[in-house]
């Protein structure tokens, strides 16, 4: 008995397609590579690679941002020499032996975010608010740095919207409702029930 020698197969057989389908998709688009083709092929057939899993924990500030108030003329006058700052930054941080980089600046509602390597000291915020009121081409000489602070949400679901006689609840009912539980002792509703 000798080993079965190996079938050779077509790039279409082996990744499990129509050669007919792709040979169409082949002519309307000659300079795709065939990666692209199976992958328009598999969009065809319903066949859509999973989402990637995005490792995020936060979608507001890290704790590795500072923020930083101030008007419209001063945040345009940070930004416009950005890459200037991280590096005088970045310098000066290395000059006092902190630990904490300068990634990058970047626009915020109400002032400039300066996002770090690292969760940032007393010591480094106070190099950094040094810094920036030191600076000579800011109108606000009232520069005060801040980490962002955490808050957590806590969304409240299947509270029926009748109660036993089947009329609607209210807003008060519901609040009277929570603050009989002990668990909603310390708890500040955000929005109106």
């Amino acid at each position: 008995m000798g080993k079965a020698k190996p079938t050779n197969k077509s790039f279409a057989q082996a990744v499990g397609v129509k050669p007919k389908n792709l040979l169409k998709l082949r002519e309307a688009f000659p300079k795709l590579p065939a990666k692209k083709i199976i992958e328009i092929n598999n969009v065809g057939l319903g066949k859509t690679p999973s989402k990637p899993k995005i490792q995020i924990t936060t979608k507001g500030p890290s704790r590795k941002n500072i923020l930083i108030p101030m008007d419209a003329t001063d945040r345009k006058n940070i930004l416009d020499a950005a890459n200037t700052h991280i590096g005088q930054i970045n310098g000066l941080m290395k000059s006092y032996k902190s630990h904490i980089n300068i990634d990058y600046i970047r626009e915020s509602g109400n002032g400039i975010t300066v996002t770090t390597s690292s969760v940032a000291n007393t010591s480094d915020l106070s190099i950094l608010e040094k810094y920036f009121k030191g600076l000579g081409n800011l109108e606000s000489k009232d520069i005060s740095l801040r980490l962002p602070q955490s808050k957590s949400f806590l969304k409240i679901l299947g509270v029926p919207y009748f109660d036993n006689a089947l009329n609607p609840l209210n807003a008060l009912q519901v609040k009277n409702s929570l603050s009989k539980t002990c668990m909603f002792n310390d708890i500040t509703l955000s929005s109106h029930p």
